[in-house]
């Protein structure tokens, strides 16, 4: 068996081209060259010697040779060099292969440590490689399988990628293998995972004008009949195409789009919030009674206004709340906020809402049970009425009206704990 200086020899002996290279473009002096070697031979040995080597080490000597590529490509565009001609090798990707296999060994020697792993995975994004991404993200997976913030990232990784199907199979293999608070970040995550993607196809339909014709239909009939009577007495000429009829030059066929199949895309269960709603029914079997996880589900959702289903889903959330834990703070809060959803600021519905919110705080804080609760949902509430009163959309009249609300809530808030 090879000792550990004849290991040693064997790593430094595969960077004696690139430091062969580096002199040879006047990147480094001679004498640079030889306390680069230097430095790295004091690495190799303490690696290559048993039970000397611990993570630290290779994160000092992964952080030495990620300078050292810096330094020389900056030393590279600051001197102008030419790239290498073919059949040389090409410093900047043997630097990268050294560190993704000085990554590999030291994942491979102390596979339990978890750093390690994430300043790989990082590594392989920044370069590029997506198969050893892979990789080595499957096996952070299976080493380390009840970590539900590695399935989140691992999922957010897939959506990038433009695989919500992955995606979502990543998210439900965590939920079999994670803890109850690990399910938890779970189902909020893939919750968020399905808004997003809501939002997105919401996005492209109104940027590609999908459904919503009928939205303007009205409009069109009214500006029709306004100007009917001008046509009337107006000679209009035929619209026939004289080119197509004259020259027998057939007139460009049109994309046509099938309203129907629109709408009736529109109106599937996906996009009517099924699948956020058939996650939080879910979760409720899972966690009964546990009022923080639905209030957490409904901020989450509430934070994709532009999303047509949200409401109903938060309906739904609300309703959910009500059953389970009437009287609490959550619940109450949660009816008020219903009552915002999906109403801009700068709308003329605004204001309206804006009374119908103030007289339901009112209602709610006289049917709580004690005064803590009155005093804890005074201060919940205060908390988004004044994210409201900051918004300057809103108006200098509605945001008085709401300063003068946050005032009392205060006051009541303070007095119950009196």
């Amino acid at each position: 068996m090879a000792g550990a200086s004849d290991k040693a020899r064997f790593y430094l002996e595969q960077t004696v081209p690139e430091l062969r290279e580096w002199e040879r473009r006047g990147i480094f002096a001679k004498p640079e060259i030889g306390s680069i070697n230097t430095k790295r031979s004091e690495f190799e040995h303490i690696l290559c010697s048993r039970g000397s080597s611990t993570p630290a080490t290779y994160a000092r000597y992964i952080a030495y040779e990620l300078n050292l590529s810096a330094l020389a490509k900056k030393r590279i565009q600051r001197l102008n060099l030419a790239k290498p001609t073919k059949g040389t090798k090409n410093s900047r990707h043997s630097g990268q292969t050294r560190i993704l296999n000085l990554l590999e060994r030291g994942t491979r020697k102390h596979n339990g440590d978890l750093s390690l792993w994430m300043q790989y995975l990082d590594y392989c994004k920044k370069v590029g490689a997506n198969k050893r991404r892979q990789r080595v993200q499957t096996e952070i997976l299976r080493l380390f399988p009840t970590r539900s913030d590695l399935w989140t990232k691992a999922a957010g990784d897939a959506e990038k990628a433009g695989s919500v199907s992955e995606a979502r199979g990543l998210l439900r293999r965590g939920l079999r293998l994670c803890d109850d608070n690990g399910k938890k970040a779970l189902l909020l995550e893939w919750t968020r995972l399905e808004m997003r993607w809501l939002a997105r196809v919401e996005g492209r339909r109104h940027v590609l004008g999908l459904g919503v014709k009928e939205a303007g239909d009205a409009e069109q009939a009214e500006q029709e009949m306004r100007n009917s009577d001008h046509e009337a007495n107006v000679i209009t000429l035929p619209k026939e195409d004289v080119l197509s009829e004259s020259h027998g030059v057939d007139e460009p066929s049109k994309p046509m789009i099938d309203d129907a199949a629109i709408t009736q895309l529109l109106s599937t269960p996906v996009m009517s919030g099924a699948i956020p709603m058939a996650i939080f029914d879910a979760a409720m079997k899972e966690f009964p009674q546990d009022a923080t996880l639905q209030h957490n589900f409904f901020d989450l959702v509430a934070d994709f206004p532009r999303v047509p289903s949200t409401p109903t889903i938060l309906q739904h959330v609300t309703e959910s709340l009500a059953s389970s834990v009437p009287g609490s703070v959550v619940s109450a809060t949660c009816r008020c906020r219903l009552l915002l959803v999906g109403i801009p600021t700068s709308s003329v519905e605004f204001p309206g809402a804006i009374r119908h919110v103030l007289r339901e705080i009112k209602t709610s804080m006289n049917s709580l049970p004690n005064a803590i609760a009155r005093s804890n949902f005074a201060a919940a509430s205060a908390t988004w009425l004044e994210a409201l009163r900051k918004d300057e959309s809103a108006g200098p009249e509605i945001q008085q009206i709401l300063t003068v609300q946050l005032r009392r809530l205060r006051a009541e808030g303070v007095g119950d704990n009196e």
